[in-house]
């Protein structure tokens, strides 16, 4: 019986250690490969952004994204479709990343932490 305790507990440690290990991982690979956005589109930062729309009156859209998010890579590949961008022709765009951005990611955000979000 406690041969068996003795197994369980190592095999426990051994699943969360790899666990910590393949998270650190996948952090690390995402932050060394930054999402590619769409260059074609003239982004701005959320200051510039909010200027140009008092300024102009146009409308915008703020994406909140963070580099490691897989969801906000496969995100970015919508800005690339013809479609999409004859859309937002007339759109001040502005992107903010929240991990460098985090007290304006934390002042703006809803309830819940999540990324993307626009």
């Amino acid at each position: 019986m406690k041969g068996r305790i003795y197994v369980n507990t190592v095999f426990s440690y051994l699943c969360l250690f790899c666990l910590l290990g393949m998270l650190l991982t996948t952090r690390a690979f995402a932050d060394a490969n930054s999402i590619k956005w769409n260059q074609a589109i003239h982004w701005k930062s959320y200051q510039q952004g909010i200027a140009e729309m008092a300024a102009t009156g146009k409308k915008g859209i703020i994406i909140f994204y963070a580099n490691w998010c897989h969801n906000c890579r496969a995100y970015s590949r919508l800005f690339y479709r013809p479609d999409v961008l004859k859309a937002i022709k007339n759109l001040v765009m502005i992107r903010v990343n929240v991990d460098e951005q985090k007290a304006l990611s934390d002042r703006l955000s809803f309830k819940n932490y999540y990324v993307p979000r626009t």
